[in-house]
């Protein structure tokens, strides 16, 4: 019984703390939205930093390095949906982008624009 007396005071300090944070929002709406305008802005390019040049969760590619796919393709033809699947399937394909620093595209890109250095 001690045990379920220290798990519902626990539970009580925690709802205590929520309701004043609830309390604090309600007379200061104007500090909630912007923490909900301003965290994502600020963590999202942490995230693409840790992921993509960091080196700790993947080697970095440099922009100069070749790639191994590379799709051409016109407008309407889905290419948009081939890069989508190839993602699913666990490759970093990219949708009209090179630049492995910035976007996700390790593995190659699908682009029309790419296709014209290949044009003699």
């Amino acid at each position: 019984m001690s045990c379920d007396a220290g798990g519902s005071a626990r539970g009580e300090e925690k709802r205590g703390k929520f309701r004043k944070l609830f309390t604090f929002i309600a007379a200061y709406p104007f500090v909630a939205i912007t923490l909900a305008a301003v965290l994502p802005r600020a963590v999202l390019p942490s995230m693409k930093w840790m992921r993509l040049r960091s080196g700790l969760m993947r080697p970095v590619v440099e922009v100069h390095e070749k790639k191994q796919v590379l799709i051409v393709g016109s407008l309407g033809s889905g290419t948009s949906d081939i890069s989508a699947a190839l993602t699913r399937l666990g490759l970093e394909v990219g949708h009209e982008t090179s630049d492995s620093k910035n976007e996700r595209c390790r593995d190659g890109t699908i682009s029309w624009a790419h296709g014209i250095r290949f044009l003699r």
